[in-house]
């Protein structure tokens, strides 16, 4: 389902590029954002007609489990786990000279770190519901647990390295349009650097499929995952890396941090105190 989403917007996004530029000639929109756009409704379509085998049951399950109140604590728990273990790792990291100071201004901060919070929990409740919700159930029911974790999560691992590719031209339409930029956009992360962005992914997607699988619902997964990109975005325009960047690639520019030694630790940090306090405060857990 995740690999055919992407052909097939391979397939519709030209022509969906070709009309909307015959509609509106001097629309902003870049073919990268038609792309995704158009693949995120493959996505959905497919999750339609196969909807019985993609755990929609598990999904809504996970998604009721408890009262109001304690969803809203379990996604603030997580948040505060996550702060307060990357605090605690990027004083580290100061510690020893891996990260400096940046010199602008606070409300650049102020501005980024609202901006932030909110796309992070938007997108913390829909990844949240895709990978560790509808595919890790799907999965877990014919492979098992294990075996679905680690698929699940080098899928959402995966998924990063098709992070927009604005420097694609658009040169008209041609039926190879779309593959030419999926190749594009995947190509461009082709070296060394990208290996450990890749790791500390794949290892924030395996912590919270264990999240979600001892806790029996997504709440405190999502706030992890907020978290997690609201320390690491804030992070990445607070902070200057003091070691060369052994890449030039996407990954290896703006996830580099997410592929460092002290993130993974506080990754796997945040998620033992979430999982400790969840335990402690909610008996039920299966």
């Amino acid at each position: 389902m995740f690999v055919g989403s992407l052909l097939a917007a391979a397939l519709v996004a030209p022509v969906a590029m070709s009309a909307i530029t015959a509609a509106v000639p001097d629309h902003p929109w870049g073919f990268s954002r038609i792309y995704n756009r158009t693949a995120m409704v493959a996505a959905l379509v497919f999750m339609i007609v196969f909807r019985r085998h993609c755990g929609w049951p598990e999904l809504r399950r996970l998604l009721g489990r408890g009262p109001r109140s304690q969803r809203a604590a379990d996604v603030g728990v997580g948040m505060a786990a996550a702060i307060v273990s990357i605090a605690c790792c990027m004083a580290w990291a100061f510690a020893t000279d891996r990260l400096g100071p940046t010199l602008n201004e606070y409300h650049f901060f102020s501005t980024r770190t609202a901006s932030t919070l909110v796309g992070g929990l938007v997108a913390a409740f829909i990844e949240e519901s895709f990978f560790r919700g509808l595919m890790l159930a799907s999965l877990t029911a014919s492979l098992g647990f294990r075996a679905a974790a680690l698929a699940s999560s080098v899928a959402y691992s995966a998924v990063h390295l098709l992070s927009s590719d604005r420097g694609f031209v658009w040169q008209g339409y041609s039926v190879g349009a779309g593959l030419a930029y999926l190749w594009h956009a995947l190509a461009r992360h082709l070296e060394p650097a990208a290996v450990p962005p890749l790791i500390g992914l794949f290892v924030g997607g395996l912590v919270l499929a264990i999240v979600v699988r001892v806790t029996g619902s997504l709440y405190l997964a999502i706030g992890l995952h907020a978290g997690w990109i609201l320390c690491f975005q804030v992070a990445r325009h607070a902070t200057r890396v003091l070691v060369e960047v052994p890449g030039t690639s996407p990954l290896a520019t703006r996830h580099f941090l997410v592929g460092t030694g002290w993130a993974w630790v506080a990754i796997a940090a945040s998620a033992a105190l979430a999982v400790g306090w969840a335990r402690v405060a909610h008996r039920d857990l299966s």
